[in-house]
């Protein structure tokens, strides 16, 4: 298995900040990150110095803490609220008889919900704990097409935080997640977090610099350049044009390669047996059409926004990307950024003096190839779908007329 460590990031994650909300698309590494910092606050992180990961020799803190461990992932949605409740009670069980307290799987689960959760509060006065939840958004992203179901799992969504919010002597909370949506603004609110997900400070915590991709690939990438039967800078310039160009940072400056995709080429290369393609991964570990094509059926697209669209580039406000609650609905534009079909390009240069981030506006750009042939299929069911003689013409908008990606 071929990973970038990015422990040795960890700590000056941890040692910073509290509590913590990073949104990424999906394939960036997330739950890898998640995992690294399970067996970090679980073991001290002594299985990772056996892999002499970077980060056992920096990370001061050898105590040990219980580890609340919950990928939304694995809810059960289900038709009805009822449904999804139930799963979540189970999950919060789970995760606490697996974090060492066995007692939590005689708790009565037909409590109503805010009683059930208060009962782990003795738990949490006896022991500072751990609690990591990755795919935060996932429930909302399965239910986006019925809006009953989407506003009943909101609101259960939004009594776990305050929940969350109020439990006392944690040690440090990461949720993890890919979009936000326009009705859950003050889902997160029932605990104070600091959102990083443009901080340039922690932007290479997920996903691959350039610098990795040459340096901790170095041994594969000539041997890939030899199966394939080119040179490793024209090896390294396919691999920019198919998996790198996501950035998310506030400076738009450090752009990132897709960890799923890069590793999937190279693990072939690792095998005798099996010959390295430059396949198109991606669409494999995102799962967010779905909810993107719900979005459409229930905003379609304005004829200004869709030819925007189509020719692959458009602009946001930093306002944009980070909308305050109640700021009003989330744009498709924006969705389409936080889904990672587009990523910051540059920042658009209205002066000749530098901008402070909340008065940015950024150039967005579908990122790469690989990118681009999953958001060309998003963009070719909706336009089938498109009123075509009211808006458009085939003279005015195609998705063959897109610019190519250089």
């Amino acid at each position: 298995m071929l990973i970038v460590d990015k422990t040795a990031k960890l700590w000056e994650l941890v040692s910073a900040y509290d509590n913590v909300f990073i949104a990424r698309p999906h394939g960036m590494g997330k739950s890898t990150m998640c995992s690294a910092l399970y067996e970090l606050f679980t073991h001290g992180g002594r299985y990772l110095a056996e892999a002499n990961a970077a980060v056992y020799a920096d990370w001061p803190e050898k105590q040990c803490y219980p580890v609340i461990s919950l990928s939304f992932k694995h809810i059960f949605v289900g038709a009805h609220a009822s449904e999804f409740e139930a799963s979540l009670k189970a999950a919060v069980s789970n995760a606490f008889f697996a974090a060492g307290f066995p007692e939590v799987m005689h708790f009565d689960r037909s409590e109503i919900f805010s009683g059930f959760l208060g009962k782990f509060e003795k738990i949490a006065l006896q022991h500072r704990l751990v609690v990591l939840i990755d795919d935060w958004d996932y429930p909302l992203s399965q239910s986006f097409g019925d809006q009953d179901a989407f506003a009943l799992i909101t609101a259960k969504l939004r009594s776990f935080y305050v929940w969350l919010g109020e439990m006392p002597n944690l040690r440090f909370v990461l949720v993890t997640g890919t979009m936000h949506y326009r009705e859950t603004a003050t889902v997160l609110e029932g605990i104070s977090f600091q959102d990083l997900s443009m901080d340039p400070d922690v932007v290479a915590l997920l996903g691959y610099t350039q610098e990795e991709m040459e340096t901790v690939f170095a041994p594969y990438i000539g041997l890939a350049a030899h199966r394939q039967a080119i040179s490793t800078e024209a090896l390294l310039h396919k691999l920019k044009l198919l998996y790198g160009g996501l950035c998310f940072d506030e400076d738009a400056a450090v752009k990132l390669y897709c960890p799923y995709s890069v590793n999937h080429f190279f693990a072939a290369v690792t095998l005798q047996s099996k010959e390295p393609y430059f396949g198109y991964y991606w669409k494999c570990s995102a799962n967010t059409k779905a909810a993107l094509e719900a979005y459409l059926q229930q905003y379609p697209l304005e004829h200004e926004e869709l030819l925007q669209l189509v020719q692959h580039k458009f602009t946001l406000s930093y306002e944009e990307l980070n909308l305050a609650p109640l700021c009003g609905p989330v744009s498709f534009k924006v969705l389409l950024v936080q889904a990672g079909y587009f990523a910051l390009q540059d920042i658009v240069a209205d002066s000749e003096v530098e901008l402070a981030p909340q008065e940015r506006c950024y150039n967005c750009v579908v990122p790469n190839h690989e990118v681009g042939k999953e958001f060309d299929l998003l963009l070719e069911r909706y336009l089938m779908g498109y009123n075509a003689k009211k808006w458009l013409s085939t003279e005015s908008v195609g998705i063959g007329s897109s610019p190519s990606l250089r």
